[in-house]
């Protein structure tokens, strides 16, 4: 379909399909539109229609709707109105005009640009991420991640969830997840339950730690006012405490509520980082098969913290990410459920020995209040029986492992006798390396 009068009368569905574009310039009332397959939809300004819905990488330029979702790694701009929005599935949207309320889940994207915003309410669900630089209404982050650059808003709601606000204003918050401010300005903050808030830079107002919260200053000069006192980098009481940003400037906040169980810290400017030791004691694994290794090999990561850095974390977690190199391994959480225990599993066999090789990781600590580290390690990814490490599963590997069942000293180095992964150096390694050196398939 090529540029074409949206057909109203008589019409109530329009649907686009296969790279289709519509322009629509019509009056639309109780008229819906959807666009599949690549297809494209433009409203002209001022214009009206019911319903208007993304699919399947389609894209839609909005002007005034009643309700409108995007879907399925689709694109959807709003410059007008719309009384009720959703966005999911990978999708994005840009707002510019104003909404009634919106839903954003399933890691959809969405940007909010414009001095009208929400006149009702925002939720986050499931993964979804939302950027304002606008003006809005209430937001609640039930489970997503959330930006404020800018604008304002009335009500901020962080639920089992992370929000970052590094520019604006915000008239309340109420956080029991996990909020970063490095800007802007809260009038009033209210932090509770297990919720953590991390005041880097800008301005609180009042505070109210209620609970078990933990609420984190950072600064290099702190003043406890009348009601408040130190005990080592815990601040007790209730007052009005002083501080220094990093650009010299002098900020205060009431801390009207300080419950028993709840915390608040003064930290230093810089975040001090988590010290931990790790221990990777066999920097090397095989290929994997279904019956003959049983999918055992495996490199074994284990950190332990050593030192907190003044968070006073309770728990820790573990991120483990390939920085690069041929070699591969699937990373997998320790089947106990220690999180700092994780297991880089050797990929299935492959006779051209696809995924072998070396390759570097980065393991990264992190506390559930705050501080990390990282550290880089080197993973050797071996041909399932070469046992030297040479690339290649060749006679030699079946002489260096019947020097190690006969008992004769072997040469130094990373040597991976176990071929079976069975926790054992025994003939059946031999067995098993004798049908790989004759050319057998590995299962």
């Amino acid at each position: 379909m090529g540029s074409a009068a949206g057909e109203s009368v008589g019409q109530l569905r329009i649907t686009l399909v296969n790279d289709e574009y519509l322009y629509f310039n019509e009056p639309g009332m109780g008229l819906f539109i959807s666009c599949f397959d690549h297809s494209t939809l433009e409203m002209a300004p001022w214009t009206y229609v019911d319903d208007v819905s993304t699919y399947d990488d389609s894209s839609a330029y909005v002007e005034n709707i009643d309700w409108g979702g995007a879907y399925g790694n689709s694109r959807y701009f709003l410059a007008g109105d719309a009384q009720h929005l959703y966005a999911r599935d990978n999708s994005f949207m840009r707002i510019t005009g104003s909404f009634y309320t919106l839903i954003i889940t399933d890691s959809a994207e969405v940007e909010i640009d414009s001095p009208y915003g929400s006149r009702a309410g925002l939720v986050l669900q499931n993964g979804g991420v939302c950027t304002v630089s606008g003006a809005g209404s209430d937001v609640t982050v039930e489970n997503g991640e959330f930006f404020l650059s800018g604008g304002t808003l009335d009500v901020l709601s962080v639920l089992a969830a992370k929000a970052q606000i590094l520019e604006g204003s915000l008239l309340e918050l109420y956080c029991s997840g996990r909020l970063e401010m490095s800007g802007g300005h809260i009038q009033t903050a209210t932090v509770r339950g297990a919720g953590v808030m991390h005041i880097i830079g800008g301005t609180v107002a009042s505070l109210h730690a209620i609970e078990t919260a933990t609420v984190l200053f950072y600064s290099d000069y702190y003043l406890p006012g009348a009601g408040l006192w130190m005990e080592d980098n815990r601040i007790m009481g209730t007052g009005t405490l002083f501080g220094k940003a990093a650009d010299g400037s002098i900020w205060q906040t009431t801390i009207v509520a300080n419950d028993p169980q709840a915390r608040i810290l003064a930290m230093p400017l810089v975040p001090p980082p988590l010290e931990a030791d790790l221990s990777f004691p066999i920097p090397a694994v095989y290929q994997n098969a279904p019956n003959m290794t049983g999918n055992r090999h495996a490199a074994t990561l284990t950190v332990q913290v050593t030192d907190d850095g003044g968070y006073g974390n309770s728990s820790y977690g573990m991120i483990v990410e390939k920085i690069e190199g041929p070699g591969d391994a699937t990373v997998t959480a320790d089947p106990l459920g220690n999180p700092l225990h994780t297991l880089l599993v050797g990929p299935q066999w492959q006779a051209d020995g696809s995924g072998c090789g070396t390759s570097r990781w980065r393991i990264t600590v992190v506390g559930n209040i705050g501080g990390s580290c990282s550290t880089e390690v080197t993973l050797d990814t071996r041909r399932l029986g070469d046992v030297d490490g040479n690339g290649f599963v060749e006679p030699t590997d079946k002489a260096r492992l019947n020097a190690k069942l006969n008992g004769v000293q072997v040469p130094a180095g990373v040597l991976l006798f176990d071929i079976d992964g069975n926790g054992f150096v025994e003939p059946l390694d031999k067995a098993r390396l004798n049908s790989i050196l004759n050319g057998i398939p590995v299962q």
